[in-house]
């Protein structure tokens, strides 16, 4: 259930991107004087591209482990501590 809604969410955050560069690629109200032609292009790649990386980034799944997972991984870490002071103290 948790994925369809993270898909939708998405489509959702999506939407506006490529309105917004569907918008600034048609190049409505800006003066030709102001941006040129080459300019308004790189401006809408760079935006484009900039939001695509953060699509694909909101994609990457972070890893949660579970409460067992964490208490083991810290019992572990904080033994490695205790270890390495006795280590140090001989």
């Amino acid at each position: 259930m948790n994925s369809i809604i993270s898909i939708a969410i998405y489509i959702l955050f999506l939407g506006p991107v490529f309105a917004t560069a569907f918008i600034v690629g048609l190049n409505p109200g800006f003066e030709k004087s102001v941006l040129s032609e080459v300019n308004l292009s790189r401006l809408w790649m760079f935006y484009f591209w900039l939001h695509f990386l953060w699509f694909c980034i909101l994609l990457l799944a972070p890893t949660i482990l579970s409460g067992e997972e964490a208490g083991a991984a810290e019992k572990k870490r904080v033994g490695s501590i205790a270890l390495k002071a006795a280590k140090l103290g001989k």
